[in-house]
């Protein structure tokens, strides 16, 4: 068995090889997001929140600017550089502030799934050691101040954040926190090998696990294209509305959130709670041309769109990911007329691989290609590489990790 101190090894040898590459460096989310807002084309994206309870037209200039008094808000709190802040928001607005604001003081952004309970945030709270928490006073008939109650102990937690008018006295108001008056804050010193992130993977064996993300391995692909000056290239053309149905604790949810505060990819349209026949109508309504999402989305969607008669002609991609794909749902996005394509990654290694864009063969019936700077093993119990077309464990490496 491999022992700790030859994975440290390892890892330190990989992170000097992929700095010497110009893919890791000393470049941190809030130098990102300082980068980006230089581009009035960015700062000018539309972000609609859809929700039935706090929905939100704006755009990516405006929350970014406004997430400077929320960053001092919390540096007032007494947040530090490397304190971690659990958010354990729906997919409103305000987790997109609550995001931004904890990179750029740089802070470790801990997102919780808001559906989880008192036990899974008790446990997340107490390993993370994490010094605040977001929460909403109530969502979807659920009081969120019940379930810190019975999380039990949590030491390293000295504020409780509610969004929503129902605060209790152990509370911090949101509202009072986005009207602090003063903006400044320092400005954090970040290695990028320093930790910004901790998500945590479902918990339905055991306990949720953990997986620490530092700035260099989300944002490998950018420092890429800033060492070598050549953009991403990308299968499709981003032209026209992007529909996101992946909820903020899920990675896939995160990287959702900020991608339109690091490059320009058009209006992002976002549900906090995935309802059938409204997702079809925000089809139709703000002409979305992609989404992505996992069958069920794809299958309640189109049962949604017929039973109410919406009009899906506007979208051209379904990338399908987190969770099995069978050829019958490609086939179903290619009926449609619009190509569907899987997406292959996790909470460890995100986007391993894309088929996007291939032959329906590839969609249908592979991951896709390997995304750039990746490996790929398909191994044995033994870690050998088993023969082509035989199962096996994947093992994956990369930048990302």
């Amino acid at each position: 068995m491999t022992s700790m101190d030859e994975i440290d090894r390892d890892r330190a040898a990989r992170r000097a090889y992929w700095r010497a590459q110009g893919v890791y460096a000393d470049y941190a989310y809030s130098d990102a997001f300082r980068d980006a807002m230089a581009q009035e084309k960015i700062r000018k994206q539309r972000l609609l929140f859809h929700s039935r309870v706090r929905p939100r037209d704006t755009t990516v200039g405006e929350l970014y600017d406004a997430s400077a008094n929320l960053a001092a808000a919390f540096h007032a709190l007494g947040l530090r550089q490397g304190d971690a802040i659990a958010v354990m928001l729906p997919t409103w607005s305000e987790t997109s502030l609550a995001y931004l604001a904890a990179l750029r003081l740089g802070l470790v952004v801990i997102p919780i799934v808001a559906i989880y309970g008192g036990r899974e945030i008790g446990f997340i709270v107490r390993q993370t050691g994490a010094k605040a928490i977001i929460i909403p006073d109530e969502w979807r008939g659920s009081d969120y101040s019940t379930r810190i109650e019975q999380a039990g102990e949590m030491p390293s937690l000295s504020h409780i954040i509610s969004v929503g008018a129902r605060n209790k006295a152990s509370t911090v108001s949101w509202d009072d926190l986005i009207n602090h008056c003063d903006a400044e804050y320092p400005a954090p010193v970040v290695n990028g090998d320093d930790l910004c992130l901790i998500i945590y993977t479902s918990g339905t064996t055991s306990d949720p696990k953990g997986v620490k993300h530092t700035h260099n391995t989300m944002l490998c692909d950018r420092n890429a294209v800033r060492a070598s000056g050549v953009d991403v290239v990308v299968p499709f053309e981003l032209d026209g509305p992007t529909l996101s149905v992946f909820p903020a604790g899920h990675i896939a949810g995160f990287l959702g959130m900020l991608r339109p505060f690091l490059a320009f990819q058009g209006d992002l349209i976002t549900v906090d709670h995935w309802i059938p026949e409204d997702g079809a109508r925000l089809i139709q309504e703000q002409k979305i041309t992609s989404t992505t999402g996992t069958p069920v989305f794809l299958t309640t969607l189109l049962e949604a769109a017929e039973k109410i008669g919406a009009d899906l002609s506007s979208l051209k991609r379904f990338n399908l990911g987190a969770s099995a794909i069978t050829p019958d749902n490609v086939r179903a996005t290619d009926k449609m007329g619009f190509s569907g394509g899987r997406t292959y990654g996790m909470s460890e290694h995100t986007v391993v691989s894309s088929s996007t864009g291939d032959t329906f063969e590839k969609r249908a019936y592979t991951d896709g290609k390997i995304t750039p700077r990746n490996q790929v093993r398909i191994c044995d119990d033994d870690g050998r590489d088993v023969p082509t077309g035989q199962q096996g464990e994947v093992c994956t490496l990369g930048p990302r990790l």
